[in-house]
């Protein structure tokens, strides 16, 4: 665990079990609501000091890279598609999207997309996520929709690079990014 100044933090770790290893580093600032609903957040630091954290100049390479992709233009998505929220198991108990329903709602809609090609027999069982980064921007409100783009997709061998975004409907905003590598399982 390494810091950039009292907001944003670099965690990294790797998981081993038998011959599969996960490798992952999340790159996280912490935020706070602005207002009564979670159409904006703001930076905020937490609570008590973090001076006993390493601090590392590189993250803020990080933190450049993340704000480029942010402000790339999305031009003419391969596919759209307006996913309604599942109140039941997406929110959490405050009230925000959970960060870990992001990926699977862009999976779902993911492969309404892929399901629709000949050769495809079915998507969710065809192919697995062997990477991803995810780049997360804002959150929603329980009634909120959100758009999914495929803004591109390249096979490769036995492999596909997906790249997608998540808006939020009401506004257009910008919630989430995912560049995803999925691997044929045949």
């Amino acid at each position: 665990l390494s810091r950039y100044g009292k907001s944003t933090y670099l965690s990294k770790f790797n998981c081993e079990a038998e011959e599969n290893i996960v490798n992952a580093k999340l790159l996280t600032t912490f935020s706070k609501r602005k207002g009564n609903d979670n159409l904006e957040l703001v930076k905020s630091t937490p609570d008590k000091n973090v001076d006993h954290i390493i601090e590392d100049e590189l993250i803020k390479k990080d933190m450049d890279s993340y704000r480029a992709m942010k402000k790339e233009a999305l031009i003419n998505p391969k596919f759209e598609y307006e996913y309604k929220i599942n109140p039941f198991y997406e929110i959490n108990g405050v009230g925000l999207l959970y960060f870990a329903s992001y990926p699977i709602i862009s999976d779902y809609c993911e492969s309404l997309f892929f399901n629709d090609m000949d050769n495809i027999k079915q998507w969710e069982s065809q192919y697995f996520t062997c990477e991803r980064d995810m780049m997360y921007y804002s959150n929603c409100n329980i009634d909120d929709k959100i758009i999914y783009n495929l803004n591109s997709y390249k096979f490769i061998k036995d492999k596909v690079e997906v790249s997608s975004s998540l808006y939020r409907k009401k506004d257009n905003k910008l919630m989430a990014k995912l560049f995803t590598i999925k691997k044929s399982n045949t």
